[in-house]
């Protein structure tokens, strides 16, 4: 005989309080498969210092059940880590491996962050059996959201558990290697800090960055959405006439020539004969 929501939900409470050592709430109870719960506090900013941070919510719709955490606001990370801004448009090119390949010897900090989450997702499919298609790395605005779903249909409460425990344990185990790396709390790991100490490069500058900058991944903008593509040169354009920021891509300056936003490429050194 299945059980109601509460008892499943309160099986599900008690599991992945005994995985992780830290108390979880139901915030939502409306049946078996319908329910959803955090761990206290319900995902504030200012909580980041707590270990407890690391592990994800769950949330039972239906058909389904979510396993998932999120980054912090990684535009503030960015620019306290680098005083860089950039378009909410291109954050989730960072989920492209090649592009962060481009990237990491311009903020390799940042760029290391998103190789923890999503090598971690990769490696934690192979260390626990997971299909890749039922795992999520995701960009949401400047938030990177992580996690598994999988479907509950026909399911008994035993099987339900056991799913979720895998999962739990999967995502929760990336959880805690991307704050790790971070920091708990509101210093960088030392690993982390050292790579931010070396500065960020802007192609053709010599030395690290100094004052403040806007990086634009790809110029011209190619989102694939034209408008997203215009907010994008919007933005630039902005911070080239407030003068507020050097605005560079991973190939060179940009530059305002007659109103018109300009690619500068740095000259290329001469080789000795």
């Amino acid at each position: 005989m299945m059980s109601s929501g509460l008892t499943l939900a309160l099986k599900v409470k008690e599991l992945v309080e005994r995985i992780s050592g830290c108390p979880y709430v139901i915030t939502r109870d409306d049946g078996r498969l319908n329910w959803l719960m955090k761990h206290p506090p319900l995902k504030k900013e200012s909580a980041v210092g707590d270990p407890c941070y690391a592990f994800p919510d769950l949330n039972a719709n239906g058909d389904s059940i979510e396993i998932e955490n999120d980054s912090p606001d990684m535009e503030h990370i960015l620019e306290y880590s680098y005083n860089i801004r950039m378009s909410y448009e291109e954050y989730d090119k960072l989920l492209v491996p090649n592009v962060r390949k481009i990237l990491e010897k311009i903020i390799p900090a940042f760029v290391k962050d998103y190789e923890i989450v999503c090598n971690g997702m990769e490696e934690v499919a192979k260390k626990y059996g997971l299909s890749p298609s039922g795992l999520t790395v995701k960009n949401s605005n400047c938030y990177t959201k992580f996690g598994a779903r999988f479907d509950v249909r026909g399911m008994s409460d035993d099987e339900i558990l056991s799913a979720t425990e895998l999962r739990f344990r999967a995502v929760g185990e990336v959880g805690h290697k991307f704050y790790s790396w971070l920091g708990f709390g509101y210093e960088y790991s030392p690993e982390r800090q050292a790579l931010v100490d070396k500065g960020a490069r802007v192609p053709g500058l010599p030395g690290r960055l100094r004052g403040g900058g806007f990086l634009v991944i790809d110029w011209s903008p190619n989102t694939g959405d034209p408008e997203r593509d215009q907010k994008i040169s919007a933005e630039a354009k902005r911070y080239l006439e407030s003068k507020w920021a050097i605005v560079f891509t991973p190939e060179g300056r940009l530059k305002l020539v007659n109103g018109e936003i300009v690619l500068v490429k740095p000259k290329a050194k001469n080789k000795s004969a």
